[in-house]
């Protein structure tokens, strides 16, 4: 009896003891399988986690590309605002000009192309400095008119075969007119072979030198300028088109001179007083590139009368000059530009044959001759 008690007590020991290890076994399974769900549950949060960053990421670069525009607009305008030294509405720029000249020799007859001949005929230099101060005159609440302002500028040219003083004055009532008006007045003088102020001898076919600051050059003049861009209807930074038109009627003298004088300013030969047109287009592209602009510049001008050179009547005193200007501008900083440009010319071609521009009021004029002008650069800090 006592061994089949024993034997009883055994194996309920052994079952109890079995019942135990598979519960902790499975208490073991289960704990596993939720460790593999929690790390299944992370690594699928993590991979969401990275997928909505990089969604994100675009859109954080672009608002953070927002932010960086806004805060140069702001930086622009605040500094726009206080204006030069402090003075709000007055900035003053500057500009450095060179030209390149090659030699293209004259061809006589009617209208025809002169090829390029030399190397070299000629450098140009000038410095320039202005100061604008701008007064808001709106006038009245509309887009057009709310913008309305009167800029005043001074300026201050130096070659170094001359110095002009300028006044000029531009009244724009809506964003696409404005109408300017202004005067020069400049000392020239003589380096070397170079000539800054000096009158043709007529009797004598000669240029000879003038007294500087005695006959001094002067020139008022009117214009009218429309300007467009097609960004002010397309908005993005692709779409501007810039369009300008303008049309500038002055008057040119050298004081001191008579009305039957031909004279010479900053090495230009065969002028005359009397009154003057110039007309000039530009189309142009403008991109949030370095080169942030290029395009093509057209001007015309010449005399009203061919009666300003009395007495040279048949060298075509009212002769349209025109120019054509290719170019393209590199903003290089907020404060800084350089443009640069090539010029083809049309000026007079003559039925004689001739070697100097000083034989040219002498000749007949028979129509045009076009040439490779110039190459030209030019340099303009904001301050």
């Amino acid at each position: 009896m006592k061994l089949k008690r024993l034997v009883t007590a055994v194996v309920v020991l052994f079952c109890t003891v079995s019942l135990f290890a598979q519960e902790a076994e499975a208490a073991k399974s289960a704990s596993e399988t939720e460790v593999t769900a929690e790390k299944t549950e992370k690594s699928r949060k993590e991979k969401k986690s990275k997928k909505a960053e990089k969604a994100e990421a675009p859109k954080k670069e672009k608002a953070s590309k927002a932010e960086k525009a806004d805060r140069v607009s702001e930086e622009k305008a605040a500094s726009d605002e206080e204006g030069f030294l402090g003075v709000k509405n007055l900035s003053v720029r500057t500009a450095a000009d060179l030209a390149y000249y090659p030699k293209s020799d004259y061809v006589a007859g009617g209208d025809h192309f002169a090829p390029v001949t030399g190397a070299f005929s000629g450098l140009e230099a000038r410095v320039t400095g202005w100061a604008d101060y701008v007064i808001p005159t709106p006038l009245g609440d509309h887009w057009l008119l709310k913008d309305a302002n009167v800029k005043v500028s001074g300026g201050l040219e130096i070659t170094p075969i001359a110095a002009t003083a300028m006044l000029q004055g531009y009244f724009t009532p809506v964003p696409f007119f404005v109408l300017g008006a202004g005067a020069s007045f400049g000392a020239g003088w003589n380096l070397g072979p170079v000539a800054g102020l000096k009158m043709l001898w007529q009797e004598d076919r000669e240029y000879r030198s003038l007294t500087t600051f005695k006959n001094n050059f002067y020139d008022l003049w009117l214009q009218g300028t429309f300007q467009f861009d097609t960004g002010a209807i397309w908005k993005g930074d692709w779409t501007h088109v810039l369009l300008q038109a303008s049309y500038k009627t002055y008057y040119e003298g050298l004081t001191f001179t008579s009305d039957e004088a031909v004279w010479t300013w900053k090495n230009a030969m065969n002028k005359a007083n009397g009154w003057q047109w110039a007309a000039s287009g530009i189309i142009a592209y403008q991109m949030p590139i370095i080169v942030n602009r290029a395009g093509v510049i057209a001007e015309f001008s010449g005399h009203y009368n061919s009666s300003d050179y009395k007495n040279f009547s048949s060298w075509g005193g009212n002769f349209t000059t025109i120019d054509i200007n290719p170019f393209a501008q590199c903003e290089l900083t907020k404060n800084d530009s350089l443009t640069a440009l090539i010029c083809f010319r049309a000026r007079r071609s003559f039925e004689e044959d001739h070697t100097s521009e000083v034989d040219e009021p002498y000749l007949t004029y028979s129509g045009n001759e076009w040439f490779f002008r110039r190459v030209a650069f030019s340099w303009t800090h904001k301050f």
